[in-house]
């Protein structure tokens, strides 16, 4: 696995990003904590399985054993990361529902949810 893995540097947006997304297999994100996690979303949108850290940041994006795994430690990515390589099905399955749920992260979606929550504010009931 090792020779294929490459670390490259800055990429210019959108292409060279949207080149490595597609060419990837997997998103892996070991941060402990992202603000919104637009790269995640990004990903998922591009279908990408996502291994991650639990974070709460991405727990409305990243469901375990759905789309990716959220992994409470370094050994636990490490496996899971080695899991959805070896099995194409699972990783198959899990890109569809990236794609899925990254979608209801849309730009469209957004404005509903916004518009609901602007209604609801003016009708107090929030």
């Amino acid at each position: 696995m090792g020779s294929n893995l490459h670390f490259t540097g800055f990429l210019k947006w959108p292409a060279e990003i949207s080149l490595a997304y597609k060419s990837s297999d997997l998103f892996i994100i070991a941060s402990h904590t992202e603000t919104f996690g637009l790269v995640t979303l990004e990903a998922m949108a591009s279908g990408l399985p996502v291994a991650a850290y639990k974070d709460d940041s991405i727990a409305n994006m990243v469901f375990d054993r759905d789309n990716g795994f959220m992994c409470p430690s370094k050994d636990d990515l490490y496996k899971v990361i080695i899991e959805v390589l070896k099995d194409d099905s699972m990783r198959k399955r899990m890109s569809e529902r990236s794609r899925e749920i990254s979608l209801d992260f849309s730009a469209e979606a957004n404005t509903e949810k916004t518009l609901d929550l602007y209604g609801r504010v003016l009708r107090n009931e929030v």
